[in-house]
């Protein structure tokens, strides 16, 4: 059951987005009906012919404001999808407030109507934002209404807190809360006992709930052996009707893809999983001392063309033609300082339309550990900057990102979570380190929700990530610029 704008389903928004493109939808009201496991929205236009009958609520149409989560009125599909737009945030670069506005107006957990005037930086009465009662900003949005406003609005950089004191506005995805002992924990600084005692409760609860076969693996799905990581099947994708070991990953700022690498004879699978979920950039993390040996699946660079001279019969390695049909051809290569640039164009047999698909590889990340020295640091951030920067070009791509190692939840989910920290700090996000570690956290536990138990593997992962985090932190806090040039 969905609760509230940022809790919608995709295809509940296409639902609404597919009503609110009829003529004259804004006569329409919307109306949502429950088979007690899904909400599906339709929408009807009232023909009611006494004053009487008018006053009668539309049947459907109290579930529909209450999935909403606005307040009880009737909608109409274009001001629904009006709505999702403005939670959405309207731009990366910009948010527009009148939309903002209307956003506040419309929500049932606002607390006025009215949203504080735009020159005032206090009101009577006002009280501080909770950052746990939030709207949840997850469609589609490379940034939260935070990050989008602070960084952009008529060039002020006023900050949100100071204009909207008594406003709550989205900060998270995470929908579950931390327990109450992992919070203690966190307190305390204890990450590697958080990060223990979170996976334990995540193994728990995916016991019987993981997916047990696939088309094929590297690694097996067991729950019981330490070597095998257990994926959700609530998420994992499917090619013809059956699992790959690929799970879709939903964070505040971005949607990710996490597969493990693939095997020598299933490359063609990866740019399949890629093409479906919309993906236009592969983030390959595997390095040259990587174990490719007996029952590890092969060579990892069998999925793409080197552009290179192949050593067996002299040739340059240019085009693979895959079983699946798949076309994928080799366009160029940047070498920068730690990782390479590649672009490929995939022509899909299903719609016949080619794309342009890139791969960011990262070579100095050792399986179960992290980059290494000063020098390991400073390439993985400016790798990870190459990432938002290709991020935000929302015109030109989608912001969503694959991201594989060899298993794809170790060094995966520790980039993952750095490349969704990296954009919160840019933004002034967090006011303290507290609430930045209670958002690692929280970013890990949806990873974990995700992608299963295993997501950011190690405790030397975990060191890196608050380490590294609170790096930024400080810097930032002192005024520095923690974007490095690329």
């Amino acid at each position: 059951m969905s609760n509230g704008l940022g809790s919608l389903t995709p295809s509940q928004i296409n639902q609404i987005n597919k009503l609110a493109s009829n003529e004259n939808s804004e006569n329409d009201v919307l109306v949502a009906q429950s088979n007690g496991k899904e909400i599906k929205f339709t929408a009807i236009r009232p023909r009611l012919s006494s004053e009487a009958e008018q006053k009668k609520p539309v049947p459907g149409s109290d579930l529909a404001v209450k999935t909403l989560g606005l307040k009880d009125r009737k909608v109409s599909p274009a001001l629904a999808k009006k709505l999702i737009e403005a939670h959405k945030a309207s731009s990366e670069e910009f948010v527009n407030m009148n939309d903002i506005r209307l956003l506040i107006a419309h929500v049932a957990d606002s607390d006025s109507t009215q949203p504080p005037d735009k020159d005032s930086t206090t009101s009577p009465g006002a009280k501080s934002r909770n950052p746990s009662n939030t709207l949840h900003s997850n469609w589609g949005s490379t940034s939260s209404l935070d990050s989008g406003y602070n960084s952009n609005f008529s060039g002020s950089t006023e900050s949100l807190d100071s204009i909207y004191d008594d406003v709550d506005f989205p900060r998270d995805k995470t929908t579950s809360p931390l327990s109450a002992t992992v919070t203690k924990l966190i307190n305390e600084k204890n990450y590697v006992g958080a990060h223990h005692q979170m996976r334990n409760d995540s193994l728990e609860a995916i016991k019987g709930d993981h997916i047990t076969n696939a088309r094929w693996k590297r690694f097996g799905f067991s729950d019981e052996k330490i070597g095998n990581v257990p994926l959700p099947k609530e998420t994992a994708l499917k090619i013809d009707g059956n699992y790959i070991p690929a799970n879709q990953i939903e964070l505040t700022n971005t949607k990710y893809v996490a597969i493990q690498a693939p095997k020598l004879e299933c490359g063609g699978d990866i740019w399949r999983a890629a093409l479906d979920s919309k993906c236009s950039v592969i983030c390959d993390l595997t390095g040259e001392n990587d174990k490719l040996g007996l029952g590890k699946g092969g060579a990892i660079d069998s999925y793409y063309p080197t552009g290179a001279k192949d050593n067996k019969d002299n040739k340059d390695k240019k085009e693979i033609n895959f079983d699946n049909g798949i076309k994928v051809k080799f366009h160029s290569k940047l070498q920068k300082d730690g990782y390479t640039k590649t672009i490929y164009l995939v022509t899909d047999p299903r719609s016949g339309e080619t794309r342009q698909l890139r791969r960011y590889h990262y070579t100095g990340w050792p399986d179960h550990g992290v980059p290494n020295g000063k020098n390991g640091k400073d390439s993985l951030l400016k790798f990870i900057e190459a990432l938002r920067t290709h991020q935000k070009k929302e015109k030109v791509y989608s912001g969503n990102t694959m991201v594989h190692c060899m298993a794809g939840v170790g060094r995966t989910g520790t980039l993952i979570v750095l490349n969704e920290m990296y954009q919160d700090i840019l933004s002034g996000k967090y006011k303290n380190k507290k609430e930045l570690d209670q958002a690692v956290f929280k970013a890990i536990q949806q990873g974990r929700e995700d992608r299963g138990p295993a997501f950011v593997q190690s405790e030397s992962q975990i060191k890196f990530i608050m380490d590294t985090v609170h790096t930024w932190q400080d810097q930032r806090s002192r005024g520095e610029n923690i974007i490095p040039r690329i």
